[in-house]
Formats: C-alpha cells, sequence, structure tokens
C-alpha cells in the first residue's frame, strides 16, 4: 500500500503553485530576461567606451543614446517613404476615400427611396466591430512600444554597474546556487554573442539579395528596402512578415503583377533562409539545429516575440546545465558538493 507523508503532499503543491506563479507572471519574467539579452548584447561597447572615458555611467549613457537615436532615425526616414508607397498604391488602384461625395451618396440612396435606417441598423455592427478591433491594434502597439521602454530600461541600470547582469543573477538565484549561476549565464552570454555574430551574417545575406531582386525587378527604394529587411530580420518570424508587406507594397505601386512577383521572390529568399540560418546559427552557438528550430517554436508559442528572442539563450543554457549536470561538473560550484 502505498504511504504519503504530509511533507511529501505539500511539496507537491509547492512545486505546482510555483509552476503556476511561472506561467502567470510569464510576461514580467519574459521582460526581464529579455532586459538581460539586450544588456548582454550592449555590455561590449560599454566596455569599450569605459576605458576610453573612464567613466561606467557616461559610456553606458552614450551607447543607449546611440541606439535609440538610431531607431528613431530608421523609423523617420522609413514612415514618409511608406506613406508615399501607400499613396501611390491607392491611387493605382482607385482607392479614393473623398468625404466631399458623402453628400451625393445619401442623395442617390433617398432617391431610390432606400431607408437609411436599414442602411445604418446593418452597418452599426460592423463599425462597432472596427472600431474595437482599431482600439485593440492601438492597445496592442501602445503596450508593445511600453514593453520596450522597459525593457531598455531595465537593461539600462544593469549596465550603468560593472558586472551589472552577474549581480541581478546574483540577487534572483538561490544562494546557494548564485556562483553555478554565475558560470552558467557566463557560458551563454557568449552564445549569445555567437549568436548575434551569425544573425548578422544571416541579415546581411538577406538584405543583399533583396537589394539585388529590387534592383531587377525595377522596385522604388531598392536601398531602403534592403536596408528595412536586413534589420527587421532580426525579429524572427515578425520581421520577415513586415519585410513581405513592404516590398508587396513598393511592387503593387509599379502594377499588380510586379507586386505578386517581388513577394513570390521575397518568399523564395526566406525559404532559402531558413534552410541556411539554423546550420549557421548551430554552428555558432554549438547546438543541434533541430534544438534551434524547436526553441523558436516553443518561445514563440508561449512568449510571442518575447519568448523568440530568449528562446535560445534559454536553450543554450538549458543543453549545458544537462552536460555539466550529467558530467559532474555542477558540484564544484556548489557548497559541500551538494546535488541537485
Amino acid at each position: 500500500m502505498l504511504e504519503l507523508s504530509w511533507r511529501s503532499v505539500w511539496r507537491f503543491f509547492l512545486v505546482l503553485i510555483f509552476i503556476l506563479a511561472l506561467w502567470y507572471f510569464r510576461e514580467l519574467i519574459f521582460l526581464i530576461l529579455v532586459s538581460f539579452v539586450v544588456a548582454s548584447l550592449l555590455e561590449i561597447p560599454i566596455n569599450f567606451l569605459e576605458l576610453k572615458l573612464k567613466n561606467r555611467w557616461l559610456a553606458t549613457f552614450l551607447v543607449y543614446f546611440f541606439v535609440m537615436a538610431a531607431i528613431i532615425a530608421l523609423i523617420s526616414v522609413a514612415l514618409p517613404i511608406i506613406w508615399d508607397s501607400f499613396n501611390t498604391f491607392s491611387k493605382n488602384f482607385n482607392f479614393n476615400f473623398n468625404l466631399s461625395t458623402w453628400p451625393e451618396i445619401f442623395q442617390n440612396l433617398e432617391e431610390t427611396n432606400f431607408p437609411l435606417s436599414d442602411l445604418f441598423s446593418a452597418s452599426s455592427v460592423d463599425f462597432l466591430n472596427l472600431f474595437k478591433r482599431s482600439v485593440a491594434v492601438v492597445t496592442k502597439i501602445s503596450g508593445g512600444a511600453m514593453y520596450l521602454f522597459f525593457v531598455f530600461l531595465l537593461a539600462f541600470f544593469l549596465n550603468t554597474e560593472q558586472q551589472g547582469v552577474a549581480r541581478g543573477i546574483r540577487l534572483l538565484a538561490p544562494k546557494e546556487y548564485e556562483n553555478y549561476a554565475i558560470y552558467l549565464w557566463e557560458k551563454t552570454r557568449r552564445k549569445v554573442g555567437s549568436w548575434f555574430g551569425s544573425q548578422c551574417l544571416i541579415s546581411l545575406f538577406v538584405s543583399l539579395m533583396v537589394l539585388v531582386a529590387s534592383l531587377l525587378l525595377g522596385l522604388p527604394g531598392a536601398g531602403f528596402l534592403a536596408l528595412a529587411a536586413g534589420l527587421l530580420d532580426f525579429l524572427p518570424y515578425l520581421g520577415p512578415f513586415l519585410s513581405g508587406i513592404l516590398i508587396t507594397l513598393f511592387g503593387l505601386t509599379q502594377s499588380f503583377s510586379l507586386g505578386i512577383v517581388a513577394l513570390l521572390i521575397f518568399l523564395g529568399i526566406q525559404a532559402l533562409e531558413n534552410v541556411i540560418a539554423p546550420f549557421l546559427r548551430s554552428r555558432a552557438m554549438k547546438l543541434n539545429p533541430l534544438i534551434i528550430i524547436l526553441a523558436l517554436l516553443f518561445g514563440g508559442k508561449v512568449g510571442g516575440a518575447a519568448g523568440i528572442i530568449v528562446s535560445l539563450p534559454l536553450g543554450a543554457a538549458l543543453i549545458d546545465f544537462l552536460k555539466d549536470l550529467r558530467s559532474g561538473q555542477i558540484n564544484s560550484y556548489l557548497p559541500q558538493k551538494k546535488l541537485l
């Protein structure tokens, strides 16, 4: 007969509560992890500037100021170009939304004895649905902007201190495991740097391919499209989706067939990238390509864009942890040779 002690029952419920808490606060956890990744990536230029300026806070401020100024400048340049392309697209396909023609439309409806009350009652539901969707989109964009702001804010304060990320890990990790957590993070940080280098090569490849394709097709703003595709490629799934919309829109400004051809060529470029990228990342991070693909899929399913960003560092840390656990190396970082 199986007997359970109260201690075993309490342990089971504590583990269950811990898992539920992780799931409930997953957005906050992903925000902290993304901040750690950003702080780790920017730590190299900050350390370089600190040697020149002899001031950690000033070096951190200058690096973050440059990054934010670059993002704002890119957005400021991109928006007018996209807006002009959309106007050209709407003119080519006769999408005219001129409010001055509305009185004539209502006058024609009255002449045909069409009851306007029925029109309003029929369209009121569609209008409310459109309004709700518009509010949801605006809210999501605002929420994403605030999320990005807090990521950079937390990463900034982590970088203002020497070994700020390591101190943050010591604050979050249990005391008996903090030395191993620092060791594991250092290994993961090097792999994050390797991932960043491989991603730069992949983005350069996508940018060059889009530039060549745009020039051959005669798309307007070929240089802008190539730059946008390369930068957006740093955002898994979402970035290529936005790049595809831009390239298709620029093609449609010329003709419908050119827009379809541009989209098909971009899909071909993405298919080629999806074949090359996992192997390049696996060589850089020393991980199996299958693990990288599964980590990206799982991270996107659980945490969306933030989950995708932290999926590779977490996957690399998990693999290193399992290796250290199997080899027994983890015991050298634990007090009194305690086992997990």
